[in-house]
């Protein structure tokens, strides 16, 4: 079994990074060539470092003054957030798929979190999103 199929038995809904991942792979322009070139040249890694504080509401990120690369979130938030986020340019913000929590009701998108931000329950795809 190879490590992609592994990613994809573990997310446990329709919203797969993965798969959207090779999706965009796949897109190509009117000349045949690649509409995005992801390879390692021009791959940009950002890395940024949550911490936890409890005095701030959950699913809620505040920057740090000190470093741009520290990210304050309650502890239920950083559990929430899924580790594999991508982004390429600002034509991709529409790929939001909703969720609704099965526990609290909060609705949020399952692009950026594998579970409730605000009570770790379990995101149910929306039939609508």
């Amino acid at each position: 079994m190879d490590k992609n199929w592994q990613k994809r038995k573990a997310l446990n809904h329709k919203f797969d990074p993965v798969s959207l991942e090779e999706k965009i792979r796949s897109y190509t322009n009117s000349c045949g060539q690649p509409l995005y070139d992801l390879s390692d040249k021009t791959h940009n890694d950002v890395k940024i470092q949550l911490m936890p504080d409890h005095t701030l509401r959950p699913a809620t990120f505040v920057p740090s003054k000190i470093s741009p690369h520290i990210i304050y979130a309650h502890p239920t938030t950083i559990y929430a957030v899924r580790k594999d986020l991508f982004y390429l340019d600002e034509e991709f913000l529409d790929l939001q798929s909703l969720g609704k929590c099965q526990s609290c009701g909060e609705t949020q998108d399952l692009q950026f979190y594998h579970c409730c931000p605000f009570c770790a329950g379990k995101l149910a795809p929306n039939d609508d999103s």
